[in-house]
Protein backbone atom coordinates (compact mmCIF):
# COMPACT_ATOMS: atom_id res chain seq x y z
CA UNK A 1 0.00 0.00 0.00
CA UNK A 2 0.94 3.83 -0.52
CA UNK A 3 -0.31 6.51 1.43
CA UNK A 4 -0.42 9.97 0.20
CA UNK A 5 -0.56 12.76 2.36
CA UNK A 6 -1.75 16.55 1.36
CA UNK A 7 -2.12 18.69 4.34
CA UNK A 8 -4.64 17.06 6.69
CA UNK A 9 -5.74 14.31 4.55
CA UNK A 10 -4.28 11.20 3.76
CA UNK A 11 -5.51 9.13 1.04
CA UNK A 12 -5.34 5.21 0.16
CA UNK A 13 -3.70 4.23 -2.70
CA UNK A 14 -3.28 0.69 -3.28
CA UNK A 15 -0.46 -1.06 -5.98
CA UNK A 16 -3.04 -3.88 -6.69
CA UNK A 17 -3.18 -6.33 -9.82
CA UNK A 18 -5.75 -5.21 -12.64
CA UNK A 19 -9.11 -6.25 -12.22
CA UNK A 20 -10.21 -6.97 -16.05
CA UNK A 21 -7.74 -9.58 -16.60
CA UNK A 22 -8.82 -13.36 -17.01
CA UNK A 23 -5.77 -15.18 -16.10
CA UNK A 24 -2.90 -14.80 -13.59
CA UNK A 25 -1.36 -11.40 -14.57
CA UNK A 26 1.51 -9.63 -13.61
CA UNK A 27 0.05 -6.25 -14.41
CA UNK A 28 0.14 -3.56 -11.42
CA UNK A 29 -1.29 -0.33 -11.37
CA UNK A 30 -2.08 2.56 -8.73
CA UNK A 31 -5.10 3.62 -7.37
CA UNK A 32 -6.96 5.89 -5.36
CA UNK A 33 -9.75 3.98 -3.36
CA UNK A 34 -10.52 6.52 -1.02
CA UNK A 35 -13.31 7.95 -3.37
CA UNK A 36 -16.85 8.26 -3.38
CA UNK A 37 -18.90 6.62 -6.22
CA UNK A 38 -18.70 9.64 -8.26
CA UNK A 39 -14.73 9.79 -8.03
CA UNK A 40 -14.26 12.65 -5.63
CA UNK A 41 -11.22 12.26 -3.38
CA UNK A 42 -12.46 12.26 0.59
CA UNK A 43 -12.71 15.03 2.21
CA UNK A 44 -10.78 14.05 5.37
CA UNK A 45 -8.40 11.30 6.28
CA UNK A 46 -8.45 7.44 5.35
CA UNK A 47 -6.97 4.78 7.04
CA UNK A 48 -6.39 0.86 7.55
CA UNK A 49 -7.42 -0.21 4.15
CA UNK A 50 -8.16 -4.47 3.78
CA UNK A 51 -8.32 -5.56 0.43
CA UNK A 52 -10.56 -9.08 -0.36
CA UNK A 53 -8.88 -12.06 -1.69
CA UNK A 54 -9.83 -11.56 -5.02
CA UNK A 55 -9.33 -8.04 -5.17
CA UNK A 56 -12.61 -6.50 -6.22
CA UNK A 57 -13.33 -4.59 -2.31
CA UNK A 58 -11.50 -2.60 -0.33
CA UNK A 59 -12.92 -1.92 3.17
CA UNK A 60 -11.48 1.10 4.83
CA UNK A 61 -11.93 3.63 7.70
CA UNK A 62 -12.82 7.00 7.05
CA UNK A 63 -13.43 10.63 8.41
CA UNK A 64 -14.76 11.87 5.19
CA UNK A 65 -18.27 12.73 4.87
CA UNK A 66 -18.39 13.13 1.32
CA UNK A 67 -17.57 9.49 0.13
CA UNK A 68 -21.71 8.60 0.12
CA UNK A 69 -24.62 10.59 0.66
CA UNK A 70 -25.85 12.08 4.15
CA UNK A 71 -22.82 10.60 5.38
CA UNK A 72 -22.07 11.80 9.13
CA UNK A 73 -20.07 14.72 9.73
CA UNK A 74 -18.02 14.48 12.34
CA UNK A 75 -18.05 11.04 12.63
CA UNK A 76 -15.75 8.06 11.82
CA UNK A 77 -17.19 5.37 8.90
CA UNK A 78 -16.13 1.96 7.70
CA UNK A 79 -16.34 1.93 3.87
CA UNK A 80 -16.34 -0.32 0.71
CA UNK A 81 -15.27 0.59 -2.41
CA UNK A 82 -16.17 -2.09 -5.19
CA UNK A 83 -13.33 -1.46 -7.71
CA UNK A 84 -15.34 -3.37 -10.95
CA UNK A 85 -18.24 -1.75 -10.26
CA UNK A 86 -16.39 1.94 -9.62
CA UNK A 87 -18.73 2.37 -5.79
CA UNK A 88 -18.29 2.59 -2.67
CA UNK A 89 -20.98 2.43 -0.13
CA UNK A 90 -20.89 3.11 3.86
CA UNK A 91 -20.76 -0.48 5.88
CA UNK A 92 -21.14 0.71 9.05
CA UNK A 93 -25.08 0.70 9.33
CA UNK A 94 -27.45 -1.01 10.83
CA UNK A 95 -30.89 -2.56 9.01
CA UNK A 96 -32.38 0.72 9.28
CA UNK A 97 -30.25 2.75 8.14
CA UNK A 98 -28.36 4.23 11.12
CA UNK A 99 -24.55 4.65 11.29
CA UNK A 100 -22.68 3.19 13.68
CA UNK A 101 -19.05 3.83 14.81
CA UNK A 102 -16.24 2.26 13.68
Amino acid sequence: MLATITSRMLTILFCIPLLAAAKPTNTWQIERVSVSSTGAQGNDFSVRPELSANGRYVAFVSMANNLVDQAPSAAISTYVRDRKDQTTRVASVDKAGVYLLA
